[in-house]
This record gives C-alpha cells, structure tokens and sequence, in this order.
C-alpha cells in the first residue's frame, strides 16, 4: 500500500451484519475504512455458511472469507447489558454503523439504532432490508431470486 492517503481513511465503521452488509463492509474497507465486525459469542453463522475452505483456524466460509477481508472483528453478545454498553462505546468513536436483515431484525435495528443515537447522534446508521421502510413487505426475509422476480428480472432471463 502506498503512502499516499486512502480515501476513507479516518472513518470508523462498525458492521453487524451477514452477506448483504459484509458487501458494503468489504467495499468501504477496500477504500480505507476501519471497519470492525460485531460478532456474537461463537462468531457469526455465516462463517459456516458453504462452501466451506480449509484455512489456519479450521474450515470457513468461502463467501465469509471474501467478504470479510481487510476487517477488524469484535464479539459482543449485543442484547446484554454487557454487550449493549460496549456497543455504546464503540458508536461514541464511529462514524458509521451497517446492519443487515440477514443478522438483525427490525426491531432489533430499531433497539440497536437508539444505543447508537445517544452515545453518538452524528453517526450515519444504516439498514440493508430487501424491501426498505415502511411497505408491506418491510419485515419479509428475500432471496435473489425472489427480488429479481419482483423486479421483473426473471421475465428477461427465464
């Protein structure tokens, strides 16, 4: 790596997330973002998620691995009072929190966003859903398939 200054070098992202939030993870720690990984005691599911690759720690996901790169990663058993101050403490310095529907439910986003909020009010916290705020939809897990049904990508590719 060069000496030269990578663009979002100085920012602070914490990540609680499975597939959909480890992408952007990935993509903002590839331009320079501290990026931590909140994961629960045991470590996330999804890096037992197939296929599995052997590496020095056992077998891991193949996705988990390329997705996870260049982050730093945290346990917290969020949900404790433990866990919850901890997160407190880590939001207080960051700017940004991910999460994603795959790991944290809505209400749960809603719990974790109000910790977030009064340890740090400028942080930026964001929310992966398949189907946003506020339809109908809200609260439905999603496939690819089913979102590229939905969008009327299937009727182009069968």
């Amino acid at each position: 790596m060069s000496s030269a200054m990578s663009a979002l070098e100085g920012l602070m992202v914490l990540e609680i997330s499975a597939l959909s939030g480890a992408v952007c993870g990935r993509v903002l720690a590839d331009l320079g973002a501290e990026v931590i990984k909140i994961e629960p005691e045991g470590g996330e599911p999804f890096r037992r998620s197939a296929p599995l690759v052997k590496t020095a720690l056992g077998e891991e996901s193949a996705a988990w691995l390329a997705f996870n790169h260049g982050k730093k990663s945290v346990t917290l058993e969020l949900g404790t009072a433990d866990g919850d101050r901890q997160f407190a403490d880590l939001c207080a310095t960051a700017d940004i929190v991910i999460t994603d529907w795959e790991r944290v439910d809505i209400d749960e986003m809603d719990r974790l966003e109000a910790i977030a909020r009064k340890a740090n009010p400028a942080l930026v916290f964001t929310e992966i859903l398949p189907f946003g705020r506020g339809g109908p939809y809200e609260r439905y897990a999603a496939t690819d398939t089913v979102l590229q049904a939905l969008g009327g990508h299937l009727y182009l590719n069968g």
